[in-house]
């Protein structure tokens, strides 16, 4: 009788799990070395990148193209931004690549070693969705702080020291 019941609240909980959503989300990661060295990784969900660039008659394969590396480094440089002590950083595009459901995308940067603040901003996929969160880490010298970004989110500071 036990089985009978597991089995028809099973049963029950099927369509709830077929029809449930993941969050609307980006994660973006700031490592900053001692020496002023930063690496930024962007892993936003593939599916998500596919539907704001209207890949339905393309697919991922898109973004190990040439093409689809250039398109994704000008949509990031558009949509997430950093300055270093009020000074807008330059950031360079390393690459891209696609794991399961998921691209990652990296770029680089330099920043002078006394660097005090970071002003941050993550717009990535708020064309797309109104109710998406962009959080991003940043770690220096052990330390992690974490941001959330949603639709209107202004640029938000960060303390280095």
């Amino acid at each position: 009788m036990r089985k009978a019941i597991a089995a028809f609240m099973l049963v029950l909980l099927l369509p709830i799990a077929a029809i449930a959503h993941r969050m609307n989300s980006a994660y973006s990661v700031i490592e900053i070395e001692k020496g002023g060295y930063v690496e930024i990784t962007h892993r936003i969900f593939a599916h998500d990148l596919e539907h704001s660039f209207n890949l339905s008659d393309v697919g991922i394969d898109y973004f190990a193209s040439k093409e689809g590396q250039n398109a994704l480094k000008t949509y990031l440089e558009r949509s997430f931004s950093i300055s270093a002590d009020g000074k807008p950083m330059t950031l360079k595009y390393v690459g891209s690549e696609v794991e399961g459901d998921l691209v990652y995308s990296y770029f680089e940067a330099k920043i002078k070693p006394k660097t005090r603040n970071l002003l941050i901003n993550s717009k990535i996929l708020f064309e797309f969705q109104k109710d998406q969160n962009n959080y991003v880490n940043v770690h220096f010298e052990g330390n992690t702080k974490t941001l959330t970004f949603s639709e209107g989110s202004d640029d938000k500071a960060i303390s280095l020291w």
